[in-house]
């Protein structure tokens, strides 16, 4: 499938380029028609996120930092996808390429640290709590079932290291999407139903 958009989402892109101070409603208005036009249609994702990205600059422009915020964590979270075929089939409406135009790139590396910071608050906290349910079960199996140290230390052990592979893998960007949940209202109406719809969640 080819970039059906691409042309009209450069064309904005100028616009917004050649405005110093505000983007023009014009721009702004064809903005939104592209995202009403790809609603509940299977689209490229090089299209999707060069949508997101001129909706992340308007957003950072008007001083909108959720809108900008969610935009971000959207790009984000599908380049983190893309590279895992298993999961883009939660998004069936998206045709995943790997691709990316030297611009969207250019700024989602304004924004490195979104993604990581959820991530690692996310396996520090699972990190802490299976040390603790470690050590209880550890004390349980010794002192209550009287097994021996070592057994009880091998299993408390083979617990911790299946909590951590389970949880660790991709348990994170649960709380990515409860986070994107959050902020979808921060954007577009049009904006908000095209995020939807890629996921078949209208």
């Amino acid at each position: 499938m080819t970039e059906r958009f691409n042309g009209a989402l450069q064309d904005v892109q100028r616009r917004m380029s050649d405005s110093l101070v505000t983007y023009s409603v014009n721009a702004m208005e064809k903005l939104d028609g592209i995202a009403q036009a790809m609603t509940g249609k299977t689209i490229v994702d090089t299209d999707f996120l060069k949508l997101m990205e001129l909706y992340g600059r308007k957003y950072r422009k008007i001083g909108n930092e959720k809108g900008c915020r969610f935009c971000v964590m959207r790009m984000q979270q599908l380049v983190w996808i893309r590279q895992r075929k298993k999961r883009q089939k939660e998004f069936p409406n998206l045709i995943f390429t790997g691709q990316m135009d030297s611009l969207t790139k250019e700024f989602l590396d304004e924004f490195p640290t979104y993604l990581h910071s959820y991530e690692e608050q996310y396996k520090k906290n699972v990190l802490r709590l299976a040390v603790i349910f470690t050590i209880f079960l550890m004390v349980f199996l010794v002192l209550i079932c009287h097994m021996s140290f070592l057994t009880g230390w091998l299993i408390s052990m083979i617990s911790f290291g299946t909590i951590l592979w389970l949880t660790f893998r991709d348990g994170w960007q649960r709380l990515i999407q409860d986070q994107l949940d959050d902020l979808i209202h921060e954007v577009e109406p049009s904006c908000e139903l095209l995020n939807k719809s890629i996921q078949n969640d209208l």
